[in-house]
């Protein structure tokens, strides 16, 4: 009797998988760029890659912390200005420039959340860094959310809310380099290998 797929039963495998063995169909087999044959649980696993460095982490999380709000500032700086000079006689025309601003931070949240479903951020991208699930798989965008909300959530209503916050930005220095929200909800933060990032 020839051995079926793991995953569609009914149909008669054609490989296994190079990682844990399970037999596939043709369908469910894929590819990666070393050319082994994976399962579809396997494929969606990542490598074990090295914690990303506490400088990455830090500038990944500046540039996010000011890619969406600069756009709007910029443009009511630029309202004021031409307001200040007298270019502007009317308040209704100043909100044009505040507008292109607010539009351009729209989009840069749009393009946040599309990368976060690949565990990573604008901050992140720019960094080859990404957030996992501790045992290496993909994070959810669900729990890439909870892991953004859950020292606003958790801490904020508490009254030593900044030293909750304070103790979560210490954690980056331990051996795991994990904050604390990171060990809330299971994650943790690696380097992208440059061969898996260039395939994305």
């Amino acid at each position: 009797m020839s051995a079926t797929c793991a995953t569609r039963s009914q149909r008669e495998a054609t490989g296994s998988c190079a990682w844990c063995g399970s037999f596939f169909c043709a369908e469910c087999a894929t590819t990666r760029l070393e050319s082994a044959p994976y399962c579809v649980a396997c494929d969606a696993r990542e490598p074990e890659s090295e914690p990303a460095s506490r400088t990455a982490r830090f500038w990944a999380n500046l540039v996010d912390l000011s890619v969406i709000p600069l756009p709007f500032a910029t443009g009511a700086i630029i309202d004021w200005g031409l307001w200040r000079l007298g270019h502007l006689h009317k308040p209704i025309g100043g909100l044009v420039s505040i507008a292109c601003g607010g539009a351009v931070s729209l989009a840069l949240l749009v393009l946040q959340v599309r990368l976060a479903l690949n565990g990573q951020s604008i901050g992140k991208r720019s960094r080859g860094i990404r957030v996992v699930r501790t045992d290496g798989n993909r994070a959810s965008l669900f729990r890439i959310l909870a892991r953004n909300l859950v020292t606003v959530i958790a801490f904020a209503p508490l009254p030593f809310a900044f030293l909750l916050i304070f103790i979560d930005a210490l954690m980056i220095f331990g051996n795991e380099r994990r904050c604390l929200h990171d060990v809330m909800v299971g994650t943790k933060v690696v380097k992208v290998p440059d061969e898996r990032s260039a395939s994305r």
